[in-house]
C-alpha cells in the first residue's frame, strides 16, 4: 500500500513539473521555485522508495551514456564558469533539471494508466487555450487587447492587434505559444489516425482544427514551419492519404487569413529577416569554431550577434549550444535528440494499433518539429522543453514495455 502511494505521489510530482510552467505562462499563476522544489521532493521520495524497496538502482536505458555525458559535461562548464552562471542566457540549469525529469520518469513512472489519463489531460487543457484564444481574437478584440495589456504591459500595444502578430497572445508570448500549439496539433493528429469511433475521430478533427487555427493567428513562422515539416514528414514515410488531407486543410485555412499573415511570410523569406537570421547563425559558428571544446562561455552568446544590432542572440538553439557548450555539448545533445526520434520509430513500428500506436505517431511529429523550431530559437525557456524530456522518457518506457499488455509486436 505504501509502496502504491509512493509511485502515485512520484509520478504526480514528475509530471507536474510541465504543468507548474504552463500554469506560470498560461495564467500568471504559481510563479517562484516550484520546479526546483517539486524536483528535490521527487528526489527524495525516489529514495526514500529505494530504502523502503531496500532497492535503488538506476534502470538501464539506450540514452543513459550520452545524457550522463551531457549532464556531467554541462555542470562541469557551469563549475567552470561559475561567475557567468546568473548571466547563462542558455539555461543550462533548466537543461539539468529537465534531463533530470527524464531520469526520473524512465525509473519510477510504472503505470501506463496514468500516462493515458496525464496526456489526455495536456490535450484538453491545449484545446481550450487554442479555442479561447481564436476566438476572443477573432470576435472580441477589444477584450483580447485589455487582457494582454493587463497580463503583459511591456508589449507594445501594435504588436496586439488584428492586424499585426497576435503577439503575446492570451497569457503567452508568441513564440511559446505557437511552439506549444504545434506540440498539441501534432499528438492531436497522431491520435486521429489510429482512432476507430467516428465520433472520436469528429472531436479529434475539430481540435486538430482548433490548433491549427490558433497557430496560424501568431503568425509565428517558425512555428507553422516546424508543424508544416512535421506532418510532411509522417506523411512521405507512412500516411500519404494525411499529407494530402494536410494540404488542403492549410490551403483552405490560409483562405480565412488576413492579407498582414502572408506579406510577414513573403517579407520573411524574402525580406531581410531570414538572411539577417542565417548571417547570425553563420557568425555563432564562426565564433565557436574559435573555441570548439569549451565554447565560449556562458553568458558570452551575444557575442556572435554583436555586429547585428537587431538580435542579441544567434536566435538557433543548435548555434547556441555550440558557443556554450563546445561542439563536444552540441553533439552529445544531438545523439539524445536523434535516440528519442529513432525510438519513437521503432516503438511506433512494433505496435499494431490503438491508443500507443497513435502516441507514437505524435510523438515522431513532436520530436520532428521540435529539432525544426530549434532552428529558428527555441531554448529551455521555451514551454515545449520540458515536455521534450518527458515525451523522451515515455518514449523509453514504451520502448521497454512493449510487447506486455495491450501493446502487442507486429507479426511478421
Amino acid at each position: 500500500m505504501i509502496n502504491k502511494f509512493l509511485d502515485f505521489i512520484l509520478f504526480l510530482l514528475i509530471v507536474l513539473i510541465p504543468l507548474q510552467m504552463i500554469m506560470v505562462d498560461l495564467f500568471k499563476i504559481f510563479p517562484g521555485p516550484w520546479k526546483e522544489f517539486l524536483l528535490v521532493l521527487a528526489v527524495v521520495l525516489w529514495f526514500a522508495k529505494g530504502i523502503i524497496d531496500k532497492k535503488l538502482a538506476i534502470k538501464k536505458t539506450k540514452i543513459n551514456l550520452p545524457l550522463c555525458l551531457f549532464v556531467f559535461w554541462s555542470i562541469f562548464l557551469l563549475l567552470v564558469d561559475i561567475n557567468n552562471f546568473g548571466r547563462n542566457i542558455l539555461g543550462l540549469r533548466n537543461l539539468l533539471e529537465y534531463s533530470l525529469v527524464f531520469l526520473l520518469a524512465v525509473n519510477l513512472i510504472k503505470n501506463r494508466s496514468w500516462l493515458k489519463k496525464y496526456i489526455l489531460l495536456i490535450l484538453l487543457i491545449g484545446v481550450v487555450v487554442a479555442t479561447l484564444n481564436s476566438y476572443l481574437y477573432i470576435f472580441k478584440e477589444e477584450l483580447f487587447v485589455n487582457i494582454n495589456r493587463t497580463i503583459a504591459p511591456g508589449y507594445p500595444p501594435l504588436n496586439i492587434t488584428r492586424l499585426g502578430r497576435m503577439a503575446p497572445l492570451l497569457f503567452m508570448g508568441a513564440e511559446y505559444y505557437a511552439y506549444y500549439m504545434a506540440m498539441i496539433a501534432c499528438l492531436l493528429a497522431g491520435f486521429l489516425l489510429f482512432v476507430k469511433s467516428k465520433l472520436l475521430k469528429i472531436i479529434l478533427m475539430i481540435g486538430v482544427g482548433s490548433v491549427i487555427l490558433s497557430l496560424l493567428l501568431t503568425h509565428t513562422r517558425a512555428g507553422v514551419l516546424a508543424l508544416f515539416v512535421a506532418f510532411i514528414f509522417y506523411g512521405l514515410r507512412y500516411n500519404r492519404k494525411l499529407l494530402v488531407a494536410f494540404i488542403i486543410l492549410i490551403l483552405i485555412g490560409s483562405t480565412f487569413l488576413p492579407p498582414k499573415m502572408y506579406q510577414r511570410y513573403v517579407s520573411g523569406v524574402l525580406g531581410g529577416s531570414l538572411p539577417l537570421r542565417l548571417y547570425v547563425t553563420r557568425d555563432a559558428f564562426l565564433v565557436a569554431v574559435t573555441s570548439p571544446v569549451w565554447g565560449i562561455g556562458l553568458g558570452n552568446v551575444g557575442a556572435a550577434a554583436v555586429v547585428h544590432n537587431r538580435l542579441s542572440t544567434p536566435h538557433n538553439y543548435y548555434a547556441t549550444l555550440a558557443l556554450q557548450t563546445g561542439f563536444i555539448g552540441l553533439m552529445l545533445y544531438l545523439s539524445i535528440l536523434w535516440i528519442f526520434l529513432k525510438t519513437s520509430i521503432n516503438v511506433f513500428r512494433r505496435i499494431e494499433g490503438g491508443y500507443f500506436k497513435g502516441l507514437m505517431a505524435g510523438m515522431i511529429m513532436f520530436f520532428i518539429a521540435f529539432s525544426v523550431v530549434a532552428l529558428f530559437g527555441g531554448g529551455e525557456g521555451y514551454l515545449t522543453a520540458p515536455f521534450f524530456w518527458l515525451f523522451g522518457g515515455f518514449v523509453i518506457i514504451l520502448d521497454r514495455d512493449v510487447g506486455k499488455e495491450n501493446m502487442v509486436p507486429v507479426k511478421s
